[in-house]
C-alpha cells in the first residue's frame, strides 16, 4: 500500500526506525513523525538533484571565485537566501 501512495523512503525505512522507536521509547507520533520527515528529506535531495541536473550548470562551480566572499558579505543574508 505504501508503495502505490509513492511513500518508498518509508518502505525503506520502516524496519529500522521501528527498531529505534521500540528501544528508545518512543510514541507512535514521534515514529510516523520520523519516518515522514525520512520521506520528505529524500524526495527534497532527490528534486535537488534532478534539478541541478537539468539545469546543466558545471558541477562545483560557483558565484564567486575561490576565496572571494567580498560579494556574500555584501549582500544582506535575506538576499542571499533568496539566491
Amino acid at each position: 500500500m505504501l508503495r502505490e501512495l509513492r511513500l518508498g523512503a518509508v518502505v525503506r525505512h520502516a524496519q529500522e526506525v521501528a527498531i529505534r522507536a521500540e528501544r528508545e521509547g518512543w510514541s507512535f507520533t514521534r515514529y510516523l513523525h520520523d519516518l515522514v520527515e525520512m520521506e520528505l528529506l529524500e524526495r527534497l535531495s532527490r528534486r535537488m538533484q534532478r534539478r541541478l541536473k537539468e539545469s546543466g550548470l558545471p558541477i562545483g562551480k560557483t558565484l564567486t571565485p575561490p576565496g572571494d566572499y567580498a560579494l556574500a558579505r555584501a549582500c544582506a543574508p535575506a538576499a542571499a537566501h533568496a539566491l
